[in-house]
């Protein structure tokens, strides 16, 4: 009771501390930004994928955090830094099933729903703080000697996510937090891919981090294609590393065909080389995925054909 009663009032100082926009908490802005229309869902924001573009509900909650400034740094760097805790997010997560279940029917439609609304408090905390430093951008580099101790915890993915939004420094930061770190650093590659713009000129880096480890990293593959700049070794970096993957799960790469094809994909016609390779990856691939391959096989072809320019952006 007494760590309750203790808990409480830390929450209150923490809330009471907290700057307002518009007669609104920053909280308040944090709630509207991650939840709008849905766009991030647990497990596919920080995931290997394109960030849904804001709803106009979570473009207001991004001016309002700007408009906060920083303000709000403080907040955030405490939001960001929830460790995962297997108690507390259970309980939290149980209450907030209980909360769920009591306001809609437990039937049908309405119980599996409930999945989908819910994710580990921690999680949700840190993702709310990961994408307002996002709406901050450079403007929240003063964040960066807070951020990097968070690579080494359950927090790394929100606050690489963090630095890489944070422009050239924090990209720089974080890149070299990667270089000096002998294990891979979760999230950390998938940061920098989700900024593709800030990080046109990391490619070569990228090849070169990478070719020093083993196994190859989805994660890296993936982020030279979303990057897609024009880099001169990335069509055959990413041709030899669908020669790996289709070797099949091996120590040298830990996925399929799919991924290396996706990455290839993006890069269009400056990829020609790679589709013979690609075609025998399609009449060899037999799991799931083949539509990606023949998608990036699409890709390449087509924009070779028309004589189109490769612009980096497919439908």
């Amino acid at each position: 009771m007494l760590v309750g009663i203790l808990g409480g009032l830390v929450w209150l100082c923490w809330s009471a501390n907290e700057p307002v926009h518009k007669g609104r908490k920053l909280r308040s802005w944090l709630d509207q930004l991650e939840s709008g229309q849905g766009s991030f869902q647990s497990g596919y924001w920080f995931g290997l994928g394109p960030i849904p573009p804001l709803s106009p509900s979570q473009a207001n909650a991004a001016d309002a955090i700007r408009a906060i400034g920083t303000n709000a740094i403080p907040v955030l760097i405490r939001d960001i830094s929830v460790p995962d805790s297997n108690l507390r997010d259970n309980l939290q997560y149980l209450w907030a099933m209980l909360k769920i279940m009591a306001r809609r029917p437990f039937a049908g439609k309405a119980r599996s729903s409930v999945s989908v609304d819910l994710e580990f408090p921690s999680y949700t905390s840190r993702k709310k703080a990961a994408l307002a430093f996002d709406a901050l951008g450079p403007s929240s580099q003063s964040a960066i000697p807070q951020l990097l101790p968070l690579l080494k915890n359950s927090c790394s993915e929100q606050a690489a996510f963090a630095l890489a939004a944070m422009g050239p420094m924090g990209i720089s930061a974080l890149t070299n937090a990667m270089e000096n770190s002998s294990d891979r650093i979760d999230g950390a590659m998938s940061a920098l891919g989700h900024h593709p713009t800030a990080c046109s000129n990391l490619i070569p880096w990228l090849i070169a981090y990478e070719s020093k480890r083993s196994p190859q990293d989805a994660e890296t593959i993936w982020a030279i294609g979303s990057i897609n700049a024009d880099a001169p070794d990335a069509v055959p970096f990413l041709t030899h590393s669908l020669v790996i993957s289709m070797k099949g799960p091996c120590a040298l790469a830990s996925f399929d065909a799919t991924i290396p094809a996706q990455a290839l994909g993006k890069f269009g016609p400056q990829a020609q080389s790679a589709v013979p390779l690609l075609r025998q990856a399609e009449t060899n691939h037999t799991n799931g995925g083949l539509n990606v391959i023949r998608e990036a096989l699409r890709r390449i072809t087509a924009a070779s054909t028309n004589g189109s320019p490769n612009t980096g952006t497919l439908p």
